[in-house]
């Protein structure tokens, strides 16, 4: 994305993943639904409620949910700050958003990489998850300092490299708790 709007402009980006939607629509209206039953869940607020208790009683998965709403509230917000800093702090338009973009994909990519390979083996939990969570904070407080581009980009690299590696551990967990 952060690219295709470094090379066409963010209206056309914008129309182009407006355009993908129709694939989604077009998928779900194919899908054959008759063979699926209808489920009534007595009591929601009960379940809900339920599903708290437990997940308060076990040190794991309260650690998880903290940690994930940590990240996720004081963490991904960047995204949405990107066009600010593009326009104010680094003097650019649609193709500097692009290239902040990409950056931070760019070091998703990478932590997914990295998540990957390891998960061969035991993922290391606590280092991941935690490790990521600090190397995005610090390359996002270093990032609200920085004017000039070049570091930016490294920064955000990191910041999504960060991200990653800490919510992708977070989900691999949860899967095998």
């Amino acid at each position: 994305g952060g690219f295709l709007i470094a090379l066409v402009g963010s209206g056309w980006t914008f129309m182009i993943n407006g355009a993908t939607f129709f694939m989604v629509i077009a998928m779900l209206l194919l899908m054959r639904t008759e063979h699926i039953k209808e489920i009534f869940v007595e009591r929601p607020f009960r379940m809900f409620w339920s599903g708290v208790r437990y997940s308060v009683a076990h040190t794991k998965i309260f650690s998880c949910i903290l940690i994930a709403m940590f990240v996720a509230m004081f963490g991904f917000s960047f995204l949405a700050l990107l066009p600010v800093l593009a326009a104010h702090v680094f003097a650019g338009g649609p193709k500097v958003l692009g290239y902040l973009g990409s950056a931070a994909g760019l070091g998703a990519c990478l932590g997914a990489l990295v998540i990957s390979a390891k998960s061969k083996n035991k993922l290391p939990f606590g280092f991941f998850v935690v490790g990521g969570a600090v190397l995005t904070g610090i390359a996002l407080v270093l990032l609200s300092f920085i004017p000039h581009l070049w570091i930016g980009l490294g920064l955000l690299f990191f910041a999504g490299f960060g991200f990653t590696l800490s919510f992708a551990t977070l989900r691999a967990e949860s899967q095998i708790l």
